[in-house]
């Protein structure tokens, strides 16, 4: 329960600020999908189709992997509902979006790329 739940944003978090990359890595998108499918397999797949389906309508990684980390938190409510994975699915979802600020600022502005659109 508890101690995987952190665990698992722990790794979110180490891969995110990772110490010898002088605390400069990824989104943590990947990194979730991969520690939460073990803990909540019905809720990250569910998210994870929703990634897929956004990204593939849009053409923006960016708001497929935002929609699906928010996504997340209630599907792990619904479909587990236990607090301690609950609360760990919300902060790495929040650290997400958090880490997309500037994809959601160029969103914004009209000047995201889209998958396969070249610089």
């Amino acid at each position: 329960g508890v101690l995987l739940a952190a665990t698992a944003a722990a790794v979110v978090v180490g891969h995110v600020f990772p110490v010898w990359l002088r605390f400069r890595g990824g989104k943590g998108v990947a990194t979730a999908c991969g520690a939460f499918l073990i803990l909540a397999p019905v809720a990250t797949a569910l998210s994870a189709a929703v990634f897929a389906v956004v990204v593939w309508a849009t053409r923006y990684v960016s708001v497929g992997s935002v929609s699906a980390s928010l996504l997340l938190p209630p599907l792990v409510y619904a479909n587990d509902g236990e607090p301690a994975l609950l609360a760990s699915v919300s902060g790495v979802a929040l650290l997400i979006v958090y880490r997309h600020r500037a994809n959601l600022q160029r969103l914004s502005a009209g000047c995201e790329r889209r998958l396969g659109q070249r610089p």
